[in-house]
């Protein structure tokens, strides 16, 4: 809706000014080593493991239906099944 709403604006922009436009409206996030968020490294550490066990269900259901899965995601997820 408000990139239908910005349309008539972004096509009189040149390239740069349009990606300007865009790019407002997206948050920015950062992943540091460093604990700034206030919750406990252990439950970021549970939260990765599970994003990581996803990761490996998805991979195994992409197989087994025959579809792509992320070549680069499967480069890492081979590379931790190794650890």
């Amino acid at each position: 809706r408000l990139f239908k709403e910005q349309g008539a604006d972004l096509v009189d922009h040149p390239p740069k000014e349009r990606e300007a436009l865009l790019e407002r409206e997206f948050q920015r996030v950062t992943i540091s080593g460093e604990e700034k968020c206030g919750v406990p490294f252990t439950d970021l550490l549970d939260a990765a493991k599970s994003v990581v066990k996803a990761l490996f269900v998805r991979q195994k259901y992409m197989g087994l239906s025959l579809q792509s899965f992320c070549q680069t995601t499967a480069r890492y997820l081979h590379e931790l099944s190794g650890k």
